[in-house]
């Protein structure tokens, strides 16, 4: 079964909201970890799926790579000579389709099929944010706009639709009416105060309440995935401060616990080697072993190969350690961050996790 040419759905991707100019970053975000149908080089017909790594950063024509008698040739030359297809566009970057781990297998775009049957599993933060504000939308101003689907033939004119009409089928363009009645929230419980009204926004405040059983953490641990040299350790948007906030609200809240130790950090280390060495650290300077890992991202996306879903996976899977995130975005970390905004309720946010 084939699927569908990859081009159409790449180009929606690139067209900006203007019209006028390619977004390639589109692209990036939204076509890796999906599966394509080579079929270019297939006998009989046939297909071969492949899951995509990553898109190049490059056009086709200008993304080089080496062959094995050690001559550079671009993409669209390599596809040209070797396989008599002279690309259409080949100022689109090309597909890295190989194995995980393994040397990068550039395909041209335009030689994919989506293959059928996917499904996304995973939204990314911005498409998360985009769903959750649709969805938000209040119950007047979505009921009027369901009517005016159903009303209006531009906006979709149900009662039109031939496939509606075939069956015989005649939807009500006003909405029924039901009685109802509106329940108070329910009592929120902590140690003090004894009870919060949440009200009817579904959000309350965290900064001034302790938790009915806190924790008791006596061995733990700090590290981080963010590049060092866009971190400061000082000063309001330093890592150190954040730490000294995050552990006076933990006790604040009814936790306790000490300033966790300070697990170094390698960008050439891998997320097991960073979590490890933060382990080992906490039980050195404690004399415990370590209950916990604090792991400073640079904003929380989790997306299959995200450093939040990888970071879970060596954790949980690896090294059977628990590990809690925040994101220097949303704490207001690092050396050109904005001054934190918010942080005592973030920190509450964070102690309630922990």
């Amino acid at each position: 079964m084939w699927g569908i040419p990859i081009m159409p759905s790449a180009a929606s991707c690139c067209v900006s909201r203007t019209r006028h100019a390619l977004s390639v970053s589109n692209v990036c975000v939204l076509l890796p970890l999906l599966r394509v149908q080579v079929a270019y080089r297939c006998p009989n017909g046939t297909s071969r799926n492949k899951l995509i790594r990553d898109v190049g950063h490059q056009p086709a024509s200008q993304t080089m790579f080496k062959l094995d008698d050690g001559r550079q040739v671009s993409v669209a030359q390599y596809y040209s000579v070797t396989y008599k297809v002279n690309l259409r566009f080949p100022a689109l970057p090309p597909l890295n389709v190989s194995s995980q781990g393994g040397r990068k297998v550039w395909v041209p775009m335009e030689l994919c099929n989506v293959a059928p049957g996917q499904r996304r599993r995973m939204l990314n933060e911005q498409q998360t944010t985009g769903m959750l504000q649709f969805a938000g939308v209040g119950p007047a101003e979505r009921g009027k706009y369901l009517q005016d689907v159903m009303a209006r033939k531009e906006l979709g004119g149900f009662n039109e639709d031939p496939a509606v009409k075939a069956f015989g089928i005649q939807i009500e363009t006003q909405m029924s009416t039901v009685d109802a009645r509106i329940l108070n929230p329910p009592l929120l419980a902590y140690q003090r105060p004894e009870a919060i009204t949440p009200g009817t926004r579904g959000s309350w405040n965290l900064r001034d309440v302790v938790f009915p059983a806190g924790s008791v953490i006596e061995s733990w641990a700090f590290t981080s995935l963010v590049d060092p040299q866009y971190l400061v350790n000082d000063g309001p948007t330093g890592t150190n401060t954040f730490l000294n906030d995050l552990v006076g609200m933990c006790n604040k809240t009814g936790l306790k616990c000490p300033m966790p130790a300070m697990g170094p950090w390698d960008p050439r280390h891998s997320y097991e080697q960073r979590l490890a060495a933060a382990r080992d650290a906490a039980k050195k300077q404690f004399g415990k072993e370590c209950q916990m890992v604090l792991v400073l991202l640079e904003r929380k996306m989790t997306s299959g190969e995200s450093p939040y879903a990888l970071l879970k996976q060596a954790g949980d899977s690896a090294l059977g350690l628990r590990t809690q995130c925040f994101a220097a975005d949303k704490a207001g970390i690092g050396r050109n961050a904005r001054p934190p905004k918010g942080r005592l309720q973030y920190s509450a946010n964070v102690a309630m996790k922990i």
